[in-house]
């Protein structure tokens, strides 16, 4: 059903300087999770204002071009398939101005790692992450469009930036419904609608990926990892990383120092790289 092109992680310094990158014709989907902040994105005849968590949907053969410097997460691919790409690929292009990007991050990392390594079955697994990633995108899309607690979409915006702030403090479920403006039932109630997960559940997300950057791209000890992004003790650092990365701290900080990725992102590191990407972006 689907070919991927690329994915990965993209540093947009890294393939053009100027303030404006060159015009293009998409020739494939392509969905892309921005991680930083300014500039602005043009699809079609439409400009928008990028942010941290916001996320664009292409279809083959729209007008594309980027303001001023940018990385975010992406998958580009072909379907096959017209009827799929017509009900599902097609009503989700766009732009939102606000997703979940933590949640996301994990589609996105696990298409990248089956596209990169190429391991035994990649493709299939590579097609079930992207299946996965278009499943949520459709999910969130309801929620936060026509759902019922869809007018409390900046709410949760605004607690789920607290979250990003303030990870390394104590943050109880309270904190994060103040800053909300909803009472603490209400907010886990609304919250979970929106993201399919929980407060506290999201807010270990992020504590986890912020170790996991931490572990590739500074020298400090587990031990100060673990405080520094929030947890009480390293045996606990220890569990919850395991369970989702399915590897240990101290092995996944050795892997990445083999493998010489020092700065916690998966790249797109199959054959002609550096072309593919200025083609896609």
């Amino acid at each position: 059903m689907f070919h991927v092109l690329g994915a990965g992680y993209y540093i947009s310094k890294n393939h053009f300087t100027g303030e404006k990158s060159p015009d293009r014709v998409t020739q494939a989907f392509e969905i892309e999770l921005f991680t930083t902040g300014g500039g602005k994105s043009r699809l079609g005849t439409e400009v928008y204002e990028r942010a941290a968590g916001s996320l664009l949907v292409a279809k083959p053969g729209q007008a594309r071009c980027s303001y001023q410097a940018f990385e975010a997460y992406y998958v580009h691919f072909t379907c096959d398939e017209p009827a799929f790409a017509k009900t599902c690929l097609e009503p989700l292009v766009g732009f939102r101005p606000f997703s979940d990007m933590v949640g996301l991050t994990e589609r996105f990392l696990g298409i990248a790692e089956a596209h990169t390594l190429r391991g035994a079955g990649y493709e299939l697994i590579e097609a079930g992450e992207l299946l996965r990633l278009i499943g949520e995108l459709h999910r969130t899309a309801k929620v936060y469009t026509v759902g019922r607690y869809a007018a409390y979409c900046g709410n949760i915006g605004r607690a789920v930036a607290l979250m990003k702030r303030e990870f390394g403090e104590k943050l109880p479920l309270a904190d994060m419904a103040r800053e909300a403006n909803m009472s603490p039932s209400f907010f886990h109630r609304v919250f979970l609608e929106q993201t399919g997960v929980t407060p506290h559940e999201y807010l270990t997300r992020i504590r986890l990926d912020h170790a996991r950057k931490l572990l590739l791209g500074s020298g400090m000890s587990i031990a100060e990892i673990s405080f520094a992004c929030g947890f009480s003790n390293q045996s606990y650092l220890n569990y919850l990383f395991q369970k989702r990365f399915r590897t240990t701290p101290g092995a996944y900080r050795q892997a990445g120092m083999a493998a010489g990725d020092p700065g916690g992102e998966i790249k797109n590191t199959t054959k002609n790289t550096v072309e593919q990407s200025n083609f896609l972006f």
